[in-house]
């Protein structure tokens, strides 16, 4: 949900776009008031760097680099070298809301930059890439709690656990995901004259009737978290990627994205035989 912006000096919410400010390294919107006539910017802060650069340097830190190879790093990509001290505070002022740092210590153990988050690309229709951090998957599993089995945590993460360890083996279903463009049964697959698949539709494009869903809204950490990740994006076509890379590497909680996921029969017949809820599937 967009946060409304109010005057500063009055608290309207009638504001317009009034130019933009020029700092040092970066640019700030500025806004003017039309019941007070107060010119203001929503930046708060005197910081001297660009906030991609601190984000980006938080996230060097995550993957596992240490303050000195954070440095190199951003001397390298941003063309200016940050005092350790600065970067050090940086990683202390958004720790509490890049809430991998309490995991961090324990994931550097187990995995280095590189291999901490397992890649794959994969073509199911369209090409994307499933990623999946694997120092959050064993400390899951590996933790106190789960060891302990607290309300059952062990029977519930352990299919989870099985199936992301399953993407990318043989043993993983990807036939469901792709299709023969010259030979085809599917019936929401769109085809010319000369029978070549023009357009496969895609599970989001199904339209069917689905149980009551609750619209809440709610400003958490997740809310703080994508906000601070939309600073990172430079078209509105980035957004999506880069969302879900800074969840992924600054988040406690996020274990994997562009996971793919189907419905078996067993699936289907369940949610028909327990919920009342059918999927139809074909025209």
């Amino acid at each position: 949900m967009k946060k409304e912006i109010k005057c500063k000096k009055c608290g309207s919410s009638e504001i317009i776009k009034k130019g933009i400010k020029k700092k040092k390294l970066q640019s700030v919107q500025r806004y003017l008031c039309k019941s007070c006539s107060a010119v203001f910017t929503l930046d708060s802060t005197s910081k001297t760097y660009l906030l991609q650069t601190i984000l980006k340097s938080i996230s060097a830190y995550n993957l596992g680099y240490n303050l000195k190879q954070v440095q190199e790093k951003i001397e390298k990509s941003e063309k200016i070298k940050i005092p350790i001290s600065t970067l050090n505070s940086w990683i202390k002022e958004y720790k509490n809301i890049c809430t991998y740092a309490k995991l961090r210590n324990q994931a550097i153990k187990l995995f280095n930059p590189k291999n901490i988050i397992k890649k794959l690309e994969l073509s199911h229709i369209q090409p994307y890439t499933f990623k999946c951090h694997k120092a959050k998957l064993h400390i899951l599993f590996h933790s106190r709690l789960y060891n302990n089995g607290f309300h059952n945590i062990a029977h519930f993460y352990e299919p989870l656990k099985n199936y992301l360890e399953k993407i990318g083996t043989d043993k993983f279903p990807h036939h469901i995901f792709t299709y023969d463009k010259t030979k085809t049964s599917s019936p929401d697959a769109e085809i010319d004259k000369n029978k070549s698949i023009v357009n496969e539709k895609r599970a989001s494009q199904l339209k069917f009737n689905h149980l009551k869903i609750e619209v809440k809204s709610k400003n958490n950490f997740a809310c703080k978290l994508t906000g601070l990740a939309l600073n990172l994006a430079t078209a509105n076509k980035d957004r999506h990627e880069i969302i879900q890379n800074f969840f992924l590497i600054n988040d406690s909680t996020t274990i994997a994205v562009e996971v793919p996921i189907y419905i078996t029969n067993w699936d289907a017949g369940y949610y028909r035989n327990q919920k009342g809820f059918i999927f139809p599937l074909s025209n």
